[in-house]
């Protein structure tokens, strides 16, 4: 860098004028001092090799900070291999709630969290959930965010959804924009193709082994899977999963897509729309025939 061809030049600066002294001292002095002389003059030519290697060639290509997300989703087993052959993959489409106020480091790590699966990784939807006059903002920065992480368009996307209208003395916490994602992606029209959706906030960050861990039931064709997770809003540790209002956190449940079309997301009765997502859970259950699998295993981690 700059600063460090100043800092050499000047260290030679230095190693000339000793070399002056050094000259006009006797000669029972002059050799202790050309030990120093010499220390000086090393790292004065290393820093000046250090600075001009570095000003003669360009810097390093910008690593694909999710490298592992560019990777082809690859069978890990015999079973999985069978049913990749056999062209029965389930589709999880993933939708990320993020806002003005969550900070980017928070939905980098979320999302190579998600896209970094061991088992086949899920198409990943970000939706912008701040208010109208900086939904636009956000939107265009959520795409240069996605650019910046190198991932492909095929792997993740931002949802560009109507803006609601505004509520008077009241907050929705985004969960009409969660409404308009929902409808979209499980509308039998949708060209999406998604098989299974799962709604979360962009701030949470799941381990590698969350779609390996609901991989074999969604292969089964199960309405609802749902895991544990670590959490600290009622308490500090892992929470047990149940299917029911304040039981089962959003990001916690993936449904399969038709269960999914049936039920929106509206205000709630117990909490209005602050316990929209739970109200959702139990609408859910009260479905015909509906069951759960539920996996008692923490899989992400609740921010």
């Amino acid at each position: 860098t700059c600063m460090e061809a100043l800092v050499g030049a000047l260290l030679l600066v230095v190693l000339g004028l000793q070399l002056l002294l050094l000259l006009a001292r006797p000669c029972g002095k002059r050799f202790r001092a050309g030990v120093g002389v010499c220390s000086v003059g090393l790292v004065s030519v290393a820093c000046a090799a250090l600075a001009l290697g570095q000003l003669d060639h360009e810097p390093a290509p910008r690593q694909d900070l999710c490298a592992y997300a560019a990777e082809p989703c690859t069978p890990r087993n015999f079973t999985f291999r069978y049913q990749w052959e056999s062209n029965v993959r389930p589709r999880v489409c993933v939708v990320a709630r993020t806002y003005e106020g969550q900070s980017t480091m928070q939905r980098f790590a979320f999302v190579c969290s998600v896209l970094g699966q061991r088992v086949c990784r899920p198409q990943l939807f970000l939706i912008d959930t701040s208010p109208a006059n900086a939904s636009r903002v956000m939107v265009e920065r959520l795409r240069h965010e996605l650019r910046t992480l190198q991932v492909p368009p095929t792997h993740a996307a931002v949802l560009d959804l109507p803006e609601p209208a505004p509520l008077v003395n009241e907050s929705d916490y985004g969960y009409r924009k969660t409404e308009a994602a929902r409808a979209l992606l499980t509308s039998s029209h949708s060209p999406y193709g998604c098989d299974y959706v799962a709604f979360t906030n962009a701030d949470n960050f799941y381990t590698d082994a969350w779609m390996q861990a609901l991989h074999p039931f969604l292969l089964q064709g199960v309405p609802g899977v749902a895991s544990d997770w670590m959490e600290h809003h009622w308490k500090f540790g892992a929470a047990r999963v149940e299917w029911s209002l304040r039981h089962c956190d959003l990001g916690a449940a993936v449904v399969r897509v038709d269960v999914a079309r049936q039920v929106p997301f509206a205000w709630c009765t117990d909490g209005g729309w602050h316990n929209a997502d739970g109200c959702w859970f139990d609408a859910i259950k009260a479905l015909h025939g509906f069951k759960a699998v539920l996996v008692h295993t923490p899989l992400f981690v609740h921010q």
